[in-house]
């Protein structure tokens, strides 16, 4: 819980110049996506790429400190079932076994209650020994953070029967987490919460992400064990890709979870932990797309130019498949 909520401790007035206009699409597109944690699978050109600077979450007009070695590309899908994240940034390849400030790390959050802010993890004002889904109803949002330090690039991590068996958020392998908060001191594994408010043990809690980390200097394409560590070379430039899933709608009865609905928008943010010149980041150290929420569409698949049917049919070799059908069905009969 520290590094979020040392990651928004912060003096002074918060200054912001949001990008009004920042939106994502996640476009129908089912069976495309491999969840790996690799990109060659995003290359569709169905597929549409966001890129936004990273720049200091505390400090969002701090445009000297932003992140130096480029930009985050930010790509979603959905297949009808599950949603679907690419994250990719560029870095050079840091990685120590075990230790986590010492390696990349993401999160992804979004708008559960309708009086949720970007900025305060939620916004409600109520103090850790205060906080309850009573005195901070309608601030929640929900949290996906992924720290790679004991994650084995390709390895899937998040969702697993032992932790989901518990009953909470928690990722006991790979620290691929889901949570809920109402601001930076008041936030929570799902189905934990404290004491008193209703929120532990939550029978229908789980981790409902999935996700994957890979790197572009990796050497791999038969699968790494953790023997293999640290993967690459510390020297190694490149790229570093995030993917993640989580299903469109959950279990959730405690307004910990994001629902997604296909056709409407959704309010979300992403950041991004590196540790700079090799030293470990703090959790104020992070990086965001944005100062204020991003918008994502989950469009149906009738929106235009993503209809089901219109790159399948228009295939040559599927219309051609469809002729030799219709012939063969008619010499049978003839035959008949």
């Amino acid at each position: 819980m520290n590094g979020f909520t040392l990651s928004h401790n912060e003096n002074g007035a918060f200054d912001c110049d949001s990008d009004g206009d920042a939106k994502i699409e996640a476009a129908y597109l089912p069976g495309i996506v491999t969840l790996d944690g690799k990109a060659d699978d995003w290359d569709d050109d169905n597929i549409m790429g966001y890129t936004f600077p990273l720049l200091p979450a505390l400090s969002p007009n701090d445009h000297e400190n932003r992140y130096k070695d480029g930009q985050m590309t930010l790509k979603a899908l959905h297949d009808g079932h599950s949603v679907f994240f690419l994250l990719q940034v560029p870095g050079d390849y840091r990685y120590v076994q075990g230790e986590s400030r010492s390696c990349p790390a993401v999160a992804l959050m979004f708008q559960v209650g309708k009086d949720a802010t970007y900025h305060d993890m939620g916004g409600c004002k109520e103090e850790p020994g205060s906080c309850s889904n009573t005195s901070c109803r309608g601030y929640e949002v929900d949290i996906m953070h992924f720290k790679i330090g004991t994650a084995i690039p390709g390895r899937l991590y998040g969702a697993n029967i032992i932790d989901n068996i518990n009953h909470t958020g928690r990722d006991t392998f790979g620290h691929l987490v889901d949570m809920y908060a109402w601001n930076p001191h008041c936030r929570y594994l799902d189905g934990l919460g404290p004491e008193g408010t209703g929120n532990v043990n939550n029978s229908v809690a789980q981790n409902d992400w999935q996700g994957a980390w890979w790197h572009n200097s990796i050497v791999n394409s038969s699968g790494l064990l953790e023997s293999a560590s640290p993967y690459s070379s510390s020297t190694s430039g490149g790229t570093y890709t995030f993917e993640f899933s989580r299903p469109l709608r959950t279990l959730d009865r405690l307004q910990q979870d994001v629902q997604f609905v296909i056709g409407e928008v959704h309010k979300f943010s992403a950041a991004f932990w590196y540790p700079i010149n090799g030293n470990p980041w703090i959790g104020s150290g992070h990086y965001s797309v944005n100062c204020d929420w991003v918008t994502l569409e989950i469009t149906p698949a009738e929106k235009e130019g993503h209809r089901l049917f219109s790159t399948k049919l228009l295939n040559p070799l599927n219309v051609i498949s469809l002729i030799l059908s219709l012939a063969a069905f008619g010499v049978s009969l003839f035959i008949a």
